[in-house]
């Protein structure tokens, strides 16, 4: 499995219904709603992501400037990590996943 695979819609009901929840939580977007600029750029924690549906908040330098987004992790990550968006989740949200620089 590589690490995009995991944030692929996944059935939630028990009869395999096409009710679908992304992993770690919230429904799919619609590509329209995301921001493609920011995938696979580096960031820092800024506020701490608990890991799962809980969000926390990263900083990142796109367009220009340093801009704050909403963030999501499957493992919890404290402030000052240094992390890569693997994918937008529209609305200013962004999946993260650590990376082994600054830590």
């Amino acid at each position: 499995m590589n690490r995009y695979e995991r944030y692929q819609a996944v059935p939630t009901a028990p009869d395999g219904s096409p009710e679908a929840e992304m992993v770690p939580g919230g429904p799919p977007v619609p590509e329209a709603a995301t921001d493609a600029a920011v995938v696979n750029l580096p960031a820092v924690v800024t506020i701490r992501i608990p890991g799962g549906k809980a969000p926390g908040e990263v900083r990142l330098y796109v367009r220009g400037t340093y801009e704050s987004f909403i963030a999501y992790s499957l493992e919890p990550l404290d402030a000052g990590r240094h992390v890569v968006v693997v994918t937008s989740r529209g609305e200013r949200a962004v999946q993260v996943e650590p990376t082994t620089r600054g830590t």
